[in-house]
């Protein structure tokens, strides 16, 4: 019993020392357990830490990055208008107002967000504050101080241009400057007379049902200008002709029955059109190519040969103002580069073309006012482009053919300041009769 008893002992008392030292083995394990999880921890908390770091050193960045690209714009805008004006100020204030929000954490979460909105809010200004400013004298000061950082203005005012000059750039911006402008304002000419883009075209149509004519000649037919006459007159035959082969290229491509395109330059003899054959001769944006006495008696011999006896001659354009030798040196200087930018030496003025014509002034009409809304549109689109000369001076060196743009878009920003109270350009209609066989 006794040896049955100290076995009994011996078994329990193992068993008490094997769970005791079991229990401690696994408070030992937990306790190391424990020690990794922390350092685990901690190690993750420090990762965190270091990505809130990371995260608001970018946020920090892209403030930074908005801020600075926000002053940028902010002082092209100033440096352009020169002026405090209201939607300077309220720029200035919208600017301030989104750098707060973002400082403060606001709902701008990125680097894109933050800039293109900062561009987004800039631009927006820029362009209110173009559409507000006034076309007066300080502001054609200030057009042209921008314009001469942008172009050569000594070089390319008063340069002598030739036929194949003008044929090369209107060659070159048809199919993109010239088309575009179509899809955007339709079919038509490029000044807008109030709301109608052939305004222009009534002024034809009333001297072709004067006369009962049969035969009409366009001189500079662009991409088929006649179409709109010829659709509207079926039973007159039209024939455009003009010096750029494209121009001819696309007009053929819209052709009519009673109507007939031929590529010719009217400043050599195109007495070959057949002699006496049009009781109408027009020209419509056109005719401002004569620059010079030459070209114009030659055209005018032209006219005498191919016009029948109480024909008229038909020109709807922008001239010279009569006035130009009295307007200001920054409205003259705005004109040369209007006609620098089409591409024409010195545009003709209403008397230059009476003195050459040596016929009936029938109708001399001013539309000058009629023509100022369009060209002040077209004045502040252009102002807001030259906003941001260093993308002029990429674009333009791209190809001749983005040069020529640049050149047409130097036109669009000078036309209302020299149109401007008829001081050194106008726009309006001259007719001329031939009463007898010349």
């Amino acid at each position: 019993m006794l040896n049955s008893s100290f076995a009994q002992y011996a078994v329990s008392d193992f068993i008490d020392t094997y769970r005791s030292r079991t229990a401690r083995i696994r408070r030992t394990l937990a306790r190391a357990s424990l020690v990794r999880f922390c350092n685990t921890m901690c190690h993750i908390s420090d990762m965190m830490t270091s990505a809130m770091l990371f995260e608001k050193f970018i946020t920090i960045c892209a403030q930074s990055a908005m801020l600075l690209t926000a002053c940028i714009l902010l002082f092209t805008a100033f440096e352009y208008h020169r002026r405090p004006t209201t939607t300077t100020l309220l720029y200035v204030f919208a600017l301030s107002v989104l750098s707060m929000t973002t400082s403060l954490g606001g709902f701008l979460a990125t680097f894109t967000l933050d800039v293109m909105l900062a561009v987004a809010l800039t631009v927006s200004f820029i362009a209110l504050e173009c559409y507000l400013t006034p076309l007066d004298d300080e502001t054609l000061a200030f057009d042209l101080e921008i314009i001469g950082g942008i172009y050569n203005i000594n070089t390319i005012t008063g340069q002598t241009i030739t036929s194949l000059e003008v044929e090369e750039q209107y060659a070159l911006t048809t199919d993109r400057d010239y088309a575009l402008l179509e899809r955007i304002m339709g079919p038509g000419m490029h000044t807008r007379l109030g709301n109608d883009n052939a305004t222009q075209f009534n002024y034809v149509m009333d001297e072709i049902q004067a006369t009962n004519a049969t035969q009409v000649l366009e001189i500079g037919c662009g991409r088929g200008h006649s179409r709109v006459l010829a659709q509207m007159m079926p039973n007159v035959q039209f024939t455009g002709i003009d010096l750029v082969e494209r121009h001819i290229e696309v007009a053929k491509s819209r052709g009519l029955a009673n109507l007939e395109y031929i590529q010719a330059d009217a400043t050599t003899d195109i007495s070959w059109l057949g002699k006496n054959r049009f009781q109408i001769i027009f020209g419509v944006e056109s005719l401002c190519h004569m620059d010079s006495d030459e070209k114009r008696s030659q055209f005018i011999a032209n006219v005498k040969s191919l016009i029948a006896p109480g024909g008229r001659l038909v020109i709807v354009d922008g001239f010279r103002s009569n006035t130009f030798a009295t307007a200001s040196p920054n409205q003259q200087k705005a004109m040369m580069l209007t006609e620098s930018g089409f591409a024409i030496m010195r545009m003709p003025s209403k008397t230059d073309w009476i003195q050459a014509a040596q016929g009936v002034v029938t109708s001399n009409k001013d539309l000058t006012a009629d023509a100022m809304p369009y060209w002040i549109l077209g004045w502040r689109i252009a102002r807001f482009i030259m906003v941001f000369p260093i993308f002029m001076h990429y674009y333009s060196r791209r190809s001749r053919a983005t040069m020529c743009t640049i050149m047409n878009l130097l036109s669009v920003a000078t036309v209302a300041h020299a149109m401007r109270n008829s001081a050194a350009a106008e726009y309006g209609v001259l007719v001329v009769m031939y009463q007898t066989d010349q």
